[in-house]
């Protein structure tokens, strides 16, 4: 059956700024809706990212741009200290780009999401959208190697990371 009532991410492409708060709760910090606000209002061209058909192409996927956007928005989210740092990177790497300090954020060209660790040739993902797609169906559990949380599985083999570009997310 189709689905006919609408879910967070339905209409906004703000996919990108949730795998930036998805990364810091993935890293064992907290994200409150305080600072939520508070980091939305720091954002260039914040009203963008509600718009479904813009979200970063606002920014024309350039990675640097992002890359201080990201920084950004992670400033104003935690009162933590993290650091973004834009990897020109592929699948086949990112296992070594992630450890207990670090995680990537990926996308494919539609969605932005969040690799927390990569073991035995399974990717451990933290997604905004899962819940929306799955329900109850993925719950949320920690990695095996880091213990970051995540809530899907999928195959390395079937990661797609579009424009080779790969944030790293690590907390200082």
């Amino acid at each position: 059956m189709n689905r006919k009532l609408k879910s967070q991410g339905d209409f906004d492409g703000a996919c990108f700024l949730y795998s930036i708060a998805n990364a810091v709760i993935s890293l064992n910090d907290t994200v409150t809706v305080e600072n939520w606000s508070h980091a939305i209002s720091s954002l260039p061209k914040a009203g963008l990212f509600l718009r479904q058909n813009v979200g970063t192409l606002a920014f024309d996927d350039d990675g640097k741009k992002l890359e201080g956007v990201a920084q950004r928005f992670l400033k104003s989210l935690s009162s933590n200290k993290f650091k973004v740092v834009l990897d020109p990177g592929n699948r086949q790497k990112i296992d070594r780009l992630i450890d207990e300090n670090t995680v990537a954020i990926v996308s494919t060209p539609e969605h932005w999401f969040v690799v927390t660790e990569v073991h035995d040739n399974t990717v451990f993902v933290a997604c905004s959208d899962t819940f929306n797609a799955h329900g109850h169906k993925q719950p949320e559990e920690r990695s095996p190697k880091f213990g970051h949380i995540s809530n899907l599985r999928i195959k390395l083999s079937d990661l797609r990371v579009y424009g080779r570009m790969i944030f790293r997310v690590t907390k200082a």
